[in-house]
């Protein structure tokens, strides 16, 4: 049984007092496994390389971390940040060992300002489990491209990774495009992970050889979303 939390951090937002709070809930709930989206590295807060992935695992006591930052804020967003050096992305930390990492871009629809991508390794735990961490794109039509991307992916790779994440993708609109050959998180449990709007948007997928043993949606007011927090099962 490996424990998995996924958070979106919700960029650099009140980051003084949050991360702390942040590390502590990661050190409550002792996960394997963390996954975070809208991960930053920022240099009006930060020293290059040292993004809030890495903040965050240094605080927690997360031994590995990898990021992938395929947003340039200077491009998408350059009426809040100018011309400073500014990128946002999606990150892994594990207490095992990571390998076989894997950064790669998503296509950009010519209307989409987001530049989306997705990180993906495999935790060296026993037996190992490959996890990918995706954001995809707040609209239906991009974030629908963004998930037949991702599927057709892993079906040409011969890979069945846990798929977890911000999909931006409503439940009526994710359960229509899940495989057989996954189970959703939101099939398992009904959640509300955007509390603000009452929606959800963020899930874990898991491929049918494995289970889910608990779920948990968790708000501590840690960010705009809810915390994930789901036991998974590998079976034999």
């Amino acid at each position: 049984m490996l424990k998995l939390l996924n958070l979106n951090i919700w960029l650099y937002n009140n980051w003084e007092e949050r991360m702390p709070k942040i590390a502590d809930f990661i050190k409550e709930q002792k996960p394997d496994i963390v996954t975070l989206q809208e991960v930053m590295d920022d240099a009006k807060y930060n020293k290059y390389g040292d993004n809030t992935a890495t903040q965050i695992a240094r605080a927690a006591g997360m031994d590995n971390c990898i990021f992938y930052l395929s947003g340039n804020l200077q491009k998408e967003s350059p009426q809040w940040i100018g011309d400073r050096r500014a990128r946002a992305g999606e990150a892994i930390l594990s207490k095992y060992p990571l390998a076989k990492i894997v950064k790669r871009k998503l296509k950009k629809h010519p209307d989409d300002r987001h530049h989306r991508g997705i990180v993906m390794a495999r935790v060296m735990s026993e037996p190992h489990i490959d996890v990918m961490v995706v954001h995809f794109s707040n609209n239906e039509l991009f974030s629908r491209l963004q998930m037949d991307e991702v599927l057709r992916y892993i079906r040409r790779s011969h890979i069945r990774p846990v798929i977890v994440g911000d999909f931006n993708m409503y439940p009526k609109d994710i359960i229509q495009v899940v495989p057989s050959d996954y189970t959703l998180s939101y099939a398992l449990k009904k959640y509300v992970s955007f509390p603000s709007e009452g929606n959800t948007f963020d899930y874990i997928m898991i491929p049918k050889n494995m289970k889910f043993g608990s779920l948990e949606c968790i708000d501590r007011g840690l960010s705009d979303h809810c915390a994930l927090v789901a036991e998974i099962l590998q079976q034999t």
